[in-house]
């Protein structure tokens, strides 16, 4: 059996009403800011871990079994640089000389930087990580070399806020005086006006 996991984005032009006036009438508009999100990147490789473990209690006779777990892993963010550490946990099931049986557990330190353009102030990842190898080499009598191979996936999400109209009342009862309105109006604009500004104030 296996267990797929995923996540799935949909980057879309959603268009979104930011203002709103009237030529007929007294309008009232009501903004609400609005939280929205974007992928800006994604990040998808593979590193390698490695940790000297002493056994402890004898001499190493064979190794039965050793298997690998990802522990809890802090992000970080700064300037154009997001920085992960954690912990895998490498769990050994071996015979001493002897016969005798033991256990032995060696976290091993891992540190992993992906480099991105430049961000907005708010941003976060949701890191997938996953041991997919492990293996090891005798390096002495009760010492060996653990080796972890480590798949780092995922995304950089930007989350940004804007206002927005989410709703428009129309008063009926106050429409517009237009009996003083002049038939051409020459207006001098100044540098940084938006064309969508002039209009709305006349």
């Amino acid at each position: 059996k296996l267990m797929v996991t995923g996540e799935c984005f949909c980057q879309d032009n959603v268009p979104v009403i930011l203002d709103a006036y009237s030529v007929c009438g007294e309008m009232e508009a009501k903004y609400t800011e609005v939280e929205f999100e974007k992928i800006c990147c994604s990040y998808n490789e593979n590193i390698i871990c490695t940790a000297q473990n002493e056994i402890m209690g004898g001499s190493i006779g064979s190794i039965v079994d050793m298997w690998c777990e990802v522990g809890n892993v802090n992000t970080h963010f700064s300037n154009e640089t997001l920085t992960m550490n954690g912990v895998v946990k490498a769990f050994i099931l071996l015979y001493d000389a002897n016969g005798n049986a033991f256990f032995s557990e060696k976290p091993i330190d891992f540190e992993y930087s992906f480099n991105h353009d430049g961000l907005g102030d708010k941003v976060y990842t949701n890191p997938q990580i996953e041991a997919i190898n492990c293996s090891y080499t005798i390096t002495g009598e009760n010492s060996i070399e653990i080796r972890v191979e480590l798949k780092i996936t995922g995304g950089i999400y930007e989350i940004g806020k804007m206002p927005m109209v989410t709703d428009i009342v129309q008063s009926e009862n106050k429409p517009k005086n237009k009996e003083n309105a002049a038939a051409m109006v020459i207006y001098y604009a100044e540098s940084g006006e938006r064309i969508w500004d002039i209009a709305r104030k006349y």
